[in-house]
């Protein structure tokens, strides 16, 4: 069995590093907060003192934290960068969801040092993450694919190749713009048909039925109308992705006029300290 590195123990990686553990592979963690890997270490994984450590000992690395900033300091941080640790015979893999120009810079510079290197963004939230029914959006040649796709196999459903580099990010953003889009829409008709008089019942009765509730829109309606906020996916995290999202659009010479207006409904939030 091949050896792991998992490095970003946040809500999405600690379970994705659990998954690969139970399957049965050597498992070696890292995560500023140690905090995050004494459960780890109970299970029989090891934790390395640094990213470039963890990949040292480990034939695929695999990466996934909050953003572009994030992911480059974990991978060519001076003395510490993951990348130190690596050799050509190993994978990188980068699950953070970056923009596109980021995870191209990523592989440019694995490229540079004759490293394969593969973007694989995941489609689901914690509930797909615990059942194993994530979705991979993997970018990158094939072969090295092939050798770490038993892995991704562990925790998802579903497991896409979709071509070289920054396709599989653009479409991360495309999903979770339009995530973002559908939930600040639903949310904005519905404080107004409260306001007009609407019971919550009756709304969600009516919408359950109606062609234009998407599967995702009556997961979120129900949550809304019972008051359920717990933070499936945090909304500083949203915004983040429409601002990378309507870079996207932008550099294709198009107008991001509904990722921006969503952006800024969700900046109000983080504004307000809700992020």
């Amino acid at each position: 069995m091949k050896k792991i590195a998992f490095i970003g123990l946040g809500a999405m990686g600690e379970r994705i590093a659990n998954h690969i553990l139970e399957a049965g592979y050597s498992l070696i963690v890292f995560n500023r907060n140690l905090s995050k890997t004494s459960e780890f270490i109970k299970k029989g994984a090891f934790v390395a003192n640094s990213p470039k450590n963890a990949a040292e000992f480990a034939d695929i690395v695999f990466v996934m934290v909050t953003d572009d900033k994030a992911s480059k300091e974990v991978w060519f941080a001076n003395k510490t960068g993951a990348i130190l640790g690596m050799s050509p015979e190993k994978v990188a893999i980068d699950m953070s969801t970056l923009s596109v120009t980021g995870s191209q810079q990523l592989a440019n510079a694995f490229k540079d040092k004759g490293i394969p290197y593969i973007e694989a963004p995941v489609v689901g939230s914690r509930p797909q993450a615990d059942a194993k029914q994530l979705m991979v959006l993997a970018g990158g040649a094939e072969a090295p694919f092939l050798k770490v796709q038993p892995v991704f196999e562990c925790f998802a459903a579903k497991v896409n190749l979709l071509g070289g580099i920054g396709k599989a990010s653009a479409l991360k953003l495309a999903i979770n713009s339009l995530f973002g889009v559908q939930a600040s829409a639903f949310a904005e008709m519905l404080a107004t048909l409260k306001s007009v008089g609407y019971e919550p019942d009756i709304l969600e009765s009516i919408f359950a039925d109606l062609p234009i509730t998407s599967p995702i829109m009556k997961m979120l309606m129900g949550l809304m109308l019972n008051k359920k906020h717990e933070p499936l996916f945090p909304i500083k995290l949203v915004e983040k992705d429409l601002g990378y999202a309507a870079e996207l659009v932008s550099s294709h010479g198009l107008k991001p006029t509904l990722v921006e207006a969503c952006r800024n409904a969700f900046k109000c939030a983080v504004d307000k300290g809700y992020g």
